[in-house]
């Protein structure tokens, strides 16, 4: 049951990264520095982030409530990208036919909602200024 139950547990995971692209660090990077991204989660805005141009820094504003810098970094070898500023989190970004979302890591196969990457603009975050979306 063990080698069956795996596999069925993580089908939805993967048919979701399957065809699907996990974008690498470069690209990823070109598609953001000095741009603001809004991640939503069903539909109500989650998350906004700046990219800081130069840097490996995002400032970031959690549900309209908690703002904050942290450093982040790309793994090549897993395409995992993780954020540090106290607990690390860790992510998949992936690109498919229904636009771009972003998946929790987790070596436990806890796996979080997905956030859709609703919003990229050149609007500068600022934690106090109204959702680009």
């Amino acid at each position: 049951m063990r080698t069956i139950l795996l596999p069925l547990l993580l089908t939805p995971y993967f048919a979701f990264a399957g065809e699907d692209h996990f974008i690498t660090g470069d690209e990823w990077r070109s598609m953001v520095t000095g741009k603001t991204v809004e991640y939503s989660i069903n539909g109500e805005l989650f998350v906004r982030e700046y990219y800081w141009p130069n840097d490996d820094v995002v400032t970031m504003e959690v549900s309209g409530e908690q703002c904050f810098e942290a450093r982040w970094d790309y793994d090549p070898s897993t395409n995992i990208f993780c954020f540090h500023n106290g607990p690390t989190a860790c992510f998949w970004h992936i690109r498919n036919t229904d636009g771009l979302f972003v998946r929790q890591a987790d070596i436990g196969l806890h796996f979080g909602a997905t956030q859709e990457i609703s919003a990229i603009s050149d609007i500068r975050l600022s934690c106090t200024s109204a959702p680009i979306s």
